[in-house]
């Protein structure tokens, strides 16, 4: 039995100190991560360089190839990874629990993911340094929508409002909103908020799904303005960021058989793509090149984004018996296609007989029409996108 140990003494004699490396993390790392981060991560690295080391020269002395070939390889990446990590000044990870609440069935967060909650004013306040970004104020009515003032009984047309924090009017107060602008100039119209932050043409069609939304509105007539930016077809397929940000429990659509299907959400719905944006989002690699997944965007994100909004048009005018549905392009920072891939989408939008106005390079958000410190737009930015959508839209 000693003989045979013997045989293996390099074999055990690296197992022993990998595990005594990762004892030794997990034990510092229980104590204060933040205060010794960088040593936790530096023996991590230690630890992985070792092993990968010892299978390496195995590899080598066994005269196994390919799979010697494939531990160099693992070895210059993670010598990259240390290299990143060093430039990038040796950050802090932030581990995220990826998991979906264990919820009812019909609970709305099982259908849409994140929402505020009904009945709530909230206040978010963004600080730079001793500046204050912004400090607004958030009312949320009993139906999950912010609240747009001003509603007027003797109307009697709506224009539901969906979007992510665009259309939803991220760091301003009730009253600045698109939504609330294009209210108190023209006659007849009551607007709905039903837009949230981080949202995508999804978050639209799993909530017309959920509910019927005639019931929640008293005017019998009127549009649907869904107010898109070039980054919502990235949501729409969870890629990376979106997915390791924010969006793990966003709805998850795709296309089987030629139709659009729902498939829970990014986390439970989709496994091997989802997985890997779990593995690599603390990646330094990745951070220190702006790597997103997939890379780059093709006609089949963008059919499947003109398919969301298809859907969504079709079940709003089968909820409503209203025909107009709106798509609004506004202008941000978040742009992640070329233009010939916007010019690719808005002809995909104009076969599928989609209405759609392009104001993302007529408005230009700068440091008098943006929350300066933010990038979301301001009121101002507001007040001229929705005078351009009076004078298109003939309202």
């Amino acid at each position: 039995m000693i003989n045979r140990l013997m045989q293996y003494k390099h074999t055990l004699g690296i197992i022993v100190l990998v595990s005594l490396i990762g004892l030794l993390k997990l034990g510092i790392r229980s104590h204060d991560y933040e205060a010794y981060h960088i040593f936790i991560s530096l023996l991590g690295f230690l630890q992985g360089f070792v092993a990968l080391l010892a299978l390496l020269l195995w590899a080598i002395v066994k005269g196994h190839v390919y799979f010697g070939n494939l531990m160099f390889a693992f070895v210059l990446v993670l010598l990259l990874e240390f290299t990143c990590y060093f430039l990038l000044g040796m950050p802090v990870f932030i581990e995220k629990e990826f998991d979906t609440p264990e919820l009812d069935a019909d609970h709305i967060s099982t259908h849409l993911g994140f929402v505020q909650w009904g009945d709530t004013v909230l206040t978010q306040t963004k600080m730079n340094g001793q500046d204050t970004v912004y400090h607004a104020q958030y009312t949320i009515d009993s139906l999950n929508r912010r609240t747009t003032p001003g509603r007027d009984e003797t109307k009697d047309k709506f224009a539901l409002f969906f979007g992510g924090s665009v259309a939803y009017g991220h760091g301003l107060n009730d009253d600045e909103t698109l939504p609330y602008q294009l209210q108190q100039k023209v006659k007849g119209y009551n607007a709905y908020n039903y837009a949230n932050s981080g949202w995508g043409p999804q978050g639209m069609l799993a909530r017309m799904e959920w509910r019927d939304l005639s019931e929640q509105v008293s005017e019998k007539d009127g549009l649907l303005v869904y107010v898109f930016l070039w980054s919502h077809i990235r949501r729409v397929i969870g890629d990376l960021i979106t997915y390791s940000d924010w969006g793990w429990t966003m709805p998850y659509y795709t296309m089987e058989g030629g139709k659009l299907v729902r498939k829970g959400n990014f986390a439970n719905g989709r496994f091997f793509a989802s997985r890997f944006y779990e593995l690599v989002y603390q990646s330094s690699i990745v951070k220190y090149f702006n790597l997103n997944f997939p890379i780059g965007t093709s006609r089949e994100h963008m059919e499947l984004t003109a398919e969301v909004l298809t859907e969504s048009r079709k079940l709003f005018q089968e909820t409503f018996g209203a025909e107009r549905f709106v798509i609004i392009i506004h202008p941000g920072d978040w742009d992640f296609i070329d233009d010939d891939d916007k010019k690719l989408f808005k002809e995909i939008l104009t076969e599928r007989g989609l209405e759609f106005y392009d104001y993302s390079d007529v408005v230009v958000l700068d440091n008098e029409t943006s929350i300066v410190g933010d990038g979301h737009p301001n009121a101002i930015a507001y007040d001229q996108i929705s005078d351009l959508m009076i004078r298109d839209m003939g309202l």
